[in-house]
């Protein structure tokens, strides 16, 4: 999941351009629901699910720091 850069660039952008904190958190939300169906259509153990959730979100807060941090240095 992690290796999926395109879809944590996506994530990440779209992430950030959510106007306030409760609009970004229920797009985590519905990300991170069709995340863990299609991985448990896999059949992946929970453990493991939950685990490739957070390694997804954490390189998509990688991404979007970036982002961030690009933003502000181009002024």
């Amino acid at each position: 999941m992690v290796k999926r850069v395109r879809k944590i660039r996506e994530t990440a952008m779209k992430w950030l351009e959510k106007p306030t904190e409760r609009s970004a958190d229920h797009y985590e939300r519905q990300v991170t629901e069709a995340m863990e169906a299609s991985l448990k259509k896999l059949g992946l153990p929970d453990l493991e699910m939950a685990e490739q959730v957070t390694a997804f979100w954490s390189a998509v807060d990688r991404e979007a720091r970036r982002i961030m941090d690009a933003q502000q240095w181009q002024g």
